[in-house]
């Protein structure tokens, strides 16, 4: 008994790790993609706009059927495709690392 809770323990701080480890990446993700804007503006004059609904329709479901097809709550519409158009990539990606982060290094 006693040796299945310390192998638990060992998994529970390894699983943590390795969710601090994601929300590391992310930020450098984050912080990646202001670096490819800033190049590319650099280099050709223009600023590539990367936003959460660049990437949102990757993973198909209900939800992104809606939001690519509303028929219904259309105000509600406007309002989370605004925000998923207005709110950059790097920034959601640098923001959402560093909440995982903020909250793994409590548990740890």
């Amino acid at each position: 008994m006693h040796f299945d809770s310390i192998a638990l323990f060992e998994f529970n701080k390894l699983f943590l790790r390795t969710v601090n480890v994601a929300g590391i990446l992310l930020i450098f993700a984050g912080i990646a993609l202001i670096g490819f804007q800033v190049f590319f503006y650099l280099k050709q004059g223009e600023w590539v706009e990367l936003s959460l609904l660049d990437i949102v329709f990757i993973a198909p479901n209900k939800f992104i059927f809606w939001l690519d097809h509303p028929s219904s709550w259309l105000g509600l519409h406007k309002i989370i495709y605004g925000a998923f158009k207005f709110i950059p990539l790097s920034l959601s990606s640098i923001l959402l690392g560093s909440w995982i982060r903020s909250d793994i290094n409590k548990m740890l």
